[in-house]
């Protein structure tokens, strides 16, 4: 099937060339499991939100909002002084106003909140010194329970209801955070060793108040000479107040409390063993599951996780062969989309192009459709984007997708 682009559904604006222009592709309801039902196109990477009803796109001007098979529903106004960044928590939309200042005048930094029908709740300046620290970032994040901005070295949270400072946590560079529908914090803390000793990993929850109310501890087994390095990619909690991960070793085993986890053989110890691991809301493991190739001919890499029941659905990208029973991808790098389920089962669905793919972005519905965001490299031999049996060409202007796949 090959995609047809409407009209543009997005008024240009003063940003012209910006994220601003969308283009909608034609839907496609009767798509197969992991094909394109509905789909947006962008020239630029937007500020987007996806949450499992629907999609926000934060332009230079505005909020535009769609739902789950992205059909615009509204548009709201907003000042910004410098980049806005975006974040959903349940109807509440947060964004973050990053002003770095320079030469015109010194940093600003602002936090505000809109109602579900784009009322502006709250607005408050953000002392730099106190919300967050670190040289990267900082970045935004919420859920139903508030909004979390943090940068290298902390995490701050914020009243959904009136924008006051809760609490502050320590985290480390390259952990992986997920908010609870509470107010709480999840977050998973890799580790890398060098020489005879193995890896140790942690996974901790904080409650509303900011206080651990529990931590995990994974260990490794790693051969005579030890190191080794288990990373998390991405986190989510579930429904019932637990959390998935998803993320990858280079040790021999990961031991997650009573689950132990070998190694596969992939293609050079650098790219490790791909994982997923479901846990409740105690911090004890409920399943996990090695994920990637056998035969050392590929290599997987996951990079956004979302709960689905006792399942979980994993979106990254994939090289070579043997990954997820998918075909070889040869010399370019496919997105993927997966659902893992608590037995093992892997069901995978490749999007791949002339160039290279990969998921920048993932939101589960409760029907099981998912809705990710993908950046296409274009390669010489064209522009099309193939997910399926379908073909989609919307020109070479356009290198981000934001696609809702069928159950």
């Amino acid at each position: 099937m090959h995609a047809r682009l409407l009209a543009p559904i997005l008024a240009a604006t003063a940003c012209s060339g910006t994220p601003c222009q969308l283009d909608r592709l034609d839907d496609m309801p009767a798509a197969a499991s992991g094909e394109v039902r509905h789909g947006l196109a962008l020239a630029q990477n937007a500020g987007l939100s996806a949450t499992a009803t629907g999609v926000a796109c934060l332009t230079c001007g505005g909020i535009y909002y769609f739902d789950a098979a992205l059909t615009e529903q509204r548009y709201v106004a907003l000042d910004l002084e410098g980049t806005g960044e975006l974040a959903m928590g349940g109807d509440t939309s947060f964004v973050f106003d990053r002003d770095p200042g320079g030469a015109a005048g010194p940093a600003h930094y602002q936090l505000f909140a809109l109602s579900a029908t784009g009322r502006e709740l709250w607005r408050d300046d953000l002392d730099t010194g106190a919300a967050w620290q670190g040289a990267v970032g900082p970045e935004l994040l919420a859920g139903p329970g508030g909004p979390v901005i943090y940068g290298e070295t902390v995490a701050s949270a914020f009243d959904p209801a009136t924008g006051a400072p809760r609490w502050t946590a320590t985290i480390q560079r390259g952990d992986a955070l997920a908010p609870d529908a509470a107010g709480g914090l999840f977050i998973a803390t890799g580790a890398s060793v060098l020489g005879p000793a193995t890896p140790q990993v942690t996974l901790r929850h904080l409650a509303a108040t900011g206080t651990a109310d529990w931590t995990a501890t994974w260990t490794t087994g790693a051969p005579p000479n030890g190191g080794g390095n288990v990373s998390f990619a991405a986190a989510a909690p579930t429904a019932d107040g637990g959390l998935v991960v998803a993320g990858w070793f280079t040790t021999q085993t990961l031991e997650l409390g009573d689950v132990h986890l070998a190694a596969l053989p992939l293609n050079g110890a650098i790219d490790g063993t791909g994982f997923v691991a479901a846990l409740d809301g105690t911090g004890e493991v409920r399943w996990a599951i090695a994920v990637g190739t056998s035969d050392g001919s590929g290599r997987i890499s996951p990079r956004r996780i979302a709960a689905l029941g006792d399942a979980a659905v994993l979106c990254g990208d994939r090289a070579g062969a043997g990954q997820l029973g998918l075909a070889a991808t040869d010399a370019t790098t496919d997105a993927f989309v997966a659902r893992v389920a608590a037995g093992g089962d892997v069901t995978a669905h490749a999007i791949g192009g002339d160039g290279d793919q990969t998921c920048e972005a993932l939101a589960v519905a409760a029907d099981g459709s998912a809705t990710v965001t993908i950046h296409s490299a274009r390669g010489p031999g064209g522009s099309v984007l193939r997910v399926g049996s379908q073909s989609i060409d919307d020109g070479p202007e356009k290198t981000f997708y934001v696609l809702n796949l069928a159950p």
